[in-house]
């Protein structure tokens, strides 16, 4: 899969964004698979039908996606763990509703501590007010390894 690049990456970092910017990009965002007992299958499957036309597939970060991606060359991108105030923010400016804020708000500790202690795939850590697109440089080399 040389060529080919896999982003595992966290609600706000501009998935959507880089996407529009970049057209070798395809954001598929988890809220279309529909949630059965094979999801991840499912996603996995259309990620690997979408590598087949792009260079970049934007994902989620769920924890039992990036089980299931080992296999495939893949980053991780989040913020540092002192956005949480930007992010809420973000949220609120996209639309997304005070409730989700406060859900993203109540997991923030616990998902960036899991997503350093994985150490399957290279990290990104974006620092205040990053996005994506800033690394695109960087996820291009990436791509080429």
């Amino acid at each position: 899969m040389n060529g080919k690049l896999i982003v595992f990456g966290f609600t706000g970092i501009g998935k959507s964004t880089f996407a529009e910017k970049f057209p070798r990009a395809k954001d598929i965002d988890s809220s279309t698979i529909p949630k059965t007992d094979d999801w991840i299958d499912l996603y996995k499957e259309q990620i690997l039908r979408t590598l087949e036309n792009y260079d970049y597939v934007l994902v989620s970060s769920h924890g039992v996606l990036r089980d299931a991606m080992t296999d495939l060359p893949c980053v991780l991108v989040y913020p540092s763990p002192d956005q949480l105030d930007e992010y809420c923010q973000r949220f609120l400016q996209r639309g997304d509703g005070q409730w989700y804020a406060d859900h993203i708000r109540s997991l923030w500790n616990p998902l960036l501590t899991e997503f350093a202690a994985d150490r399957r795939y290279p990290h990104i850590v974006l620092r205040p007010g990053e996005f994506l697109a800033d690394y695109y440089d960087i996820l291009e080399e990436l791509r080429n390894h």
